[in-house]
């Protein structure tokens, strides 16, 4: 793919959005029951919020080389790092997770737009690869919804600012405990400040854990499209199993909220134009190619797409 083609594709105009766009998810590696349907995998509620904004979905598996994801960022138009457990530096998926996050801060400095979202383990690792150090903390929040707590300046974001969200997502969001945490570690505005974060990112929201400990659950970097939640939106619509206990709403505000957060990270992706170098290229990567397994009996996702794939290192 030559220069050109890596910001925009034939018959398309930068200066206009991108109403096609694809946002590829990193998976994460299968343990338990899931290893007996793929090595790696991704909750299909993650896929189903992204698609229900009006994008696709490719999955960004594993264990592939460094040029195999070079060609992969400049084909996708934005980036959804999940939940989950791996070590938030020294993992697989960290070093993939990684990859991505230096061509978007190089691609953003040339005036390529290219998103990045973080959920619970991706909103971690966010913070984390800005220092180069794991300073997570202990502050668990086990299946339990929150009101978000803003902190000053929210309203100049660009997540929230009024131009973007209107005052009853803001009201919702800190009225109604709507957002969905399940984490034990997170990261706290102190340690946060310690590591000199507040140059990278913005707090836009924090919360109390089960034991009165303030930890970040909301934020975005001030210079950078990239974007982070503790807390878990794309739950909200497509997960209903007992097994996230009785405090996971799916009330009407609670989806307004969740859809909220998947309108504004694909619409970011929309300003993104990089493409696959072919139509044919684009239908072998997407998520279509992959059928959903019912997982709802033995974990708490109700779907999830499993991938067996072979390692190119």
């Amino acid at each position: 793919m030559d220069e050109k083609s890596k910001t925009i594709c034939d018959g398309q105009d930068k200066h206009t959005l991108n109403n096609s766009p694809i946002v590829g998810i990193v998976t994460q590696l299968s343990d338990g029951k899931k290893k007996e349907h793929g090595q790696e995998f991704i909750a299909a509620s993650y896929i189903k919020f992204i698609e229900s904004a009006g994008a696709r979905v490719v999955p960004i598996v594993l264990q592939q080389s460094e040029e195999h994801y070079e060609q992969m960022f400049n084909s996708i138009n934005g980036l959804l790092l999940p939940g989950g457990d791996p070590d938030l530096l020294e993992s697989e998926v960290a070093r993939v997770s990684k990859i991505f996050y230096k061509l978007a801060i190089k691609a953003n400095d040339e005036g390529d737009v290219f998103p990045i979202w973080g959920t619970c383990w991706g909103f971690q690792f966010l913070m984390c690869i800005a220092c180069n150090k794991d300073i997570l903390v202990s502050t668990p929040d086990r299946r339990l919804s929150r009101k978000l707590i803003f902190q000053p300046g929210y309203e100049q974001s660009k997540l929230f600012r009024m131009s973007v969200a209107s005052e009853e997502i803001v009201k919702i969001l800190s009225k109604d405990a709507v957002a969905f945490n399940n984490h034990k570690d997170g990261v706290t505005p102190e340690v946060f400040k310690k590591y000199g974060l507040e140059e990278f990112y913005q707090i836009l929201t924090t919360n109390h854990d089960e034991n009165g400990e303030e930890y970040i659950s909301m934020l975005e970097a001030h210079k950078y499209p990239f974007y982070g939640s503790q807390w878990h939106p794309e739950v909200t619509s497509f997960e209903f199993s007992s097994r996230f206990g009785p405090h996971l709403k799916h009330s009407l505000n609670a989806v307004r909220a969740s859809q909220y957060m998947a309108n504004f990270f694909v619409n970011e992706a929309r300003k993104n134009h990089h493409c696959f170098k072919d139509e044919g290229e684009e239908r072998a990567a997407l998520i279509y190619n992959h059928t959903p397994v019912y997982t709802g009996d033995f974990v708490g996702y109700a779907q999830c797409y499993f991938f067996k794939t072979p390692s190119t290192l």
